[in-house]
């Protein structure tokens, strides 16, 4: 990125994971975005910007984004903050439309692309293939494409940015967790039940991903792993679930396992 200065802040956020259960898991993200400074004016409404965003004055963020980026419409910065300002006012197209501008803003202007090329004898192409080189910047507007998609309902879509911001190095904590959920929103079980180990061996003691992998295990008819999993995670505090553990595993009352 070629620019006069170039400011790094770290913005860090909690994100409220979407969810249909009675409680919802909150999991920190680091964001890592690289201001393109093209003049001081842009400079300023982004801080001013980022202050109201952590004061949660998202519709102040959002006006101010906005006059950032007439200023300087490459801010990559601008985009993120505004599509998480977006984001946070449930105007979930939106974000997705700011977070797709930031990526093609990386892409377009880092464009770290391997290509290999086999020649025969002859100097003949035989094959010929690229690999994108993972790169820190996209992994942040992925993951928070993929929250905005796994919000508005786009399960396939978000399944896609979440695999994409897994290879691009983003958290995998929160990465699985959320892809898992829109897996098991799509009906494929068996992949969102791998998500939710994946998370449990980076963090073994996440009472609600336990709760989460019981309802899916009992989808997939592993009903005694379902019910190690409830156990667990009241065992953890989490108190709900309690609920299914007396109505599918109190061998007392329905003589299942």
């Amino acid at each position: 990125m070629r620019a006069k200065n170039k400011i790094l802040h770290y913005i860090v956020y909690f994100t409220l994971i979407p969810t249909n259960m009675k409680k919802a898991i909150i999991i920190p993200v680091l964001l890592l975005s690289s201001i393109i400074v093209r003049s001081q004016t842009d400079f300023q409404y982004y801080n001013i910007a980022l202050v109201k965003y952590n004061m949660s004055d998202y519709e102040g963020a959002l006006a101010d984004l906005t006059r950032a980026l007439d200023n300087n419409p490459e801010n990559f910065s601008a985009w993120v903050l505004r599509g998480s300002a977006k984001y946070n006012l449930e105007n979930y197209t939106g974000a997705i439309d700011d977070y797709t501008r930031a990526i093609e803003i990386i892409k377009g202007e880092e464009k770290k692309e391997f290509k290999l090329t086999i020649y025969d004898q002859k100097g003949n192409i035989i094959s010929s293939s690229g690999t994108a080189t993972p790169d820190p910047n996209l992994a942040v507007p992925f993951f928070n494409r993929a929250l905005s998609r796994l919000a508005s309902g786009s399960y396939h879509d978000a399944v896609d940015d979440f695999s994409r911001a897994l290879q691009h190095g983003a958290d995998e904590v929160g990465t699985y967790f959320n892809r898992a959920i829109a897996r098991g929103n799509l009906g494929e079980h068996r992949e969102a039940f791998e998500d939710y180990t994946r998370v449990l061996d980076f963090e073994p003691d996440l009472a609600q991903v336990y709760y989460r992998r019981g309802f899916t295990g009992h989808e997939l008819g592993r009903h005694e792993d379902a019910c190690s999993d409830w156990k667990k995670a009241l065992e953890l505090g989490f108190e709900e679930a309690a609920e299914p553990l007396d109505l599918y595993c109190n061998t007392e009352s329905n003589g299942s396992p």
